[in-house]
């Protein structure tokens, strides 16, 4: 895959639909599905409104095939602020993509921390 087919841009309000869907596409493949208990209005309050987390979506050929979600933390031992940053690529994990998309977010991250003077980060795939 190449760096010029994925673009990484940030979820909008209107995106909670896709959010959720590709939060259940994840839970059905872990199968897990019965554990979900977001929904479209917890999202959006937590995430829009509240401002608690943020998702990012890796997109191919104008669609979007993953997403990163992220929330800041603070760590009592480091004593300063931090991101989790937690990957759930593509809605098929037998996709090419699946492997490769998370390298894509990876050079999203440093930015991010630095415009708000992060110094740990978290990273879940």
């Amino acid at each position: 895959m190449d760096n010029k087919n994925i673009v990484i841009r940030k979820a909008e309000r209107q995106d909670v639909p896709l959010l959720l869907e590709f939060i259940r596409g994840i839970a059905r493949y872990e199968k897990m599905e019965n554990e979900v208990i977001a929904s479209a209005d917890v999202l959006e309050r937590e995430m829009f409104d509240e401002h608690r987390a943020e998702a990012v979506f890796g997109v191919v050929d104008g669609r979007e095939v993953g997403f990163a979600l992220y929330f800041y933390n603070f760590s009592t031992f480091i004593g300063h602020s931090g991101l989790y940053l937690e990957f759930l690529p593509t809605k098929n994990r037998e996709s090419p993509l699946f492997t490769g998309i998370s390298r894509f977010y990876l050079p999203w991250v440093p930015g991010r921390t630095r415009t708000v003077d992060i110094q740990n980060h978290n990273l879940t795939l």
